[in-house]
């Protein structure tokens, strides 16, 4: 799985599960994509994981909550 990190002109800067940046083309994304999205590895390129980035940004919610709770 990987993470959009952010674009750099056509290429789509990712990190993967260990922490190391993946550079893909923009052409292997099959599908819009914005940055936080979470990609899989797809026949023909990477599709955004819509179920994986809901629960990746919940959980980030989370943490940011329990971090400024009073």
């Amino acid at each position: 799985m990987l993470t959009v990190d952010r674009f750099e002109g056509e290429r789509v800067v990712c990190i993967d599960d260990e922490g190391e940046p993946v550079v893909l083309g923009i052409s292997e994304l099959l599908s819009p994509a914005r940055e936080g999205d979470s990609l899989r590895e797809v026949a023909g390129g990477y599709a955004v994981d819509a179920a994986a980035t809901d629960a990746r940004r919940r959980r980030m919610r989370e943490r940011l909550n329990r971090l400024f709770k009073d």
